[in-house]
């Protein structure tokens, strides 16, 4: 009983984007009729049951895309499809293989022109967090960029690394947060802590697509002319922070490096 009520807990802030852990709890047990509550979940258990549940959502999406005809999931983009596929099995037979490796087409260049609103009912420090856009990345000082989303694992493993980072003087850090649910991404930012001073929503995913994003995380140093600096692609490590991105960050202005 006591899983079942963190499912439906879980359920509950999913659905009806309450982020209230005990409020989810009552709600549920009112609704399984549980009224010993000794057994009424810990926030933990809840937490896991949430990411599970995006998990099982995200896997669904996935089938739901795989089951359609082929024509119709790749016809139009099929041309870009094998162009990409070939330029990656190129330049692995050439590297090592390491996906934190990965060229972009886009480093040296601008950033792509796009506006992402804010993340929903995201707060700091009391008022409505701001999104941001491609004109707030052209403002003479570089900006880490981070994309990322509350039901990506690597995005957890990396959250202590961007939270050090964010106390370092002088660096600026946005996020990008991708394909995710308003109240699964304030629960996440809410527990592990944000270290972003702006985070955008791409619900959609468009606009990691025209940042050619493989998938989160991924981050990104941008020059205070609104160029690419630099591109990693996977969780960040306190190694990557410390050889690649502060040497730019602190650098006089950012250089293109891949």
């Amino acid at each position: 009983m006591r899983h079942a009520v963190a499912e439906e807990a879980a359920r509950i802030m999913r659905e009806q984007g309450v982020d209230d852990y005990l409020l989810a709890k009552r709600k549920a047990a009112d609704r399984l009729g549980v009224t010993d509550a000794s057994i009424l979940p810990r926030n933990t258990e809840i937490e896991a049951a949430l990411f599970a549940r995006e998990a099982r959502i995200r896997q669904e999406e996935m089938s739901n895309t795989a089951s359609a005809p082929f024509w119709r999931r790749f016809g139009p983009a099929l041309p870009l499809l094998v162009f990409a596929s070939l330029a990656g099995l190129f330049w692995f037979a050439l590297h090592t293989g390491d996906p934190s490796k990965l060229p972009s087409a886009l480093v040296g260049k601008e950033v792509p022109d796009f506006t992402l609103p804010p993340v929903d009912g995201l707060l700091d420090k009391g008022a409505p967090m701001q999104g941001f856009s491609a004109s707030d990345l052209k403002t003479g000082a570089p900006t880490v960029v981070n994309v990322f989303a509350s039901w990506c694992v690597p995005c957890h493993e990396e959250h202590h690394v961007l939270m050090q980072l964010a106390t370092q003087p002088g660096i600026r850090l946005y996020g990008i947060n991708y394909k995710d649910d308003p109240a699964s991404a304030r629960r996440f930012l809410g527990r592990f802590g944000n270290p972003f001073a702006r985070v955008g929503a791409d619900a959609s995913g468009r606009v990691a697509i025209d940042w050619g994003v493989y998938g989160v995380p991924e981050t990104y140093v941008i020059g205070g002319d609104g160029k690419i600096a630099y591109r990693h692609v996977g969780p960040l490590t306190e190694e990557v922070v410390k050889q690649k991105l502060l040497p730019l960050l602190q650098a006089p202005s950012s250089g293109a490096s891949n």
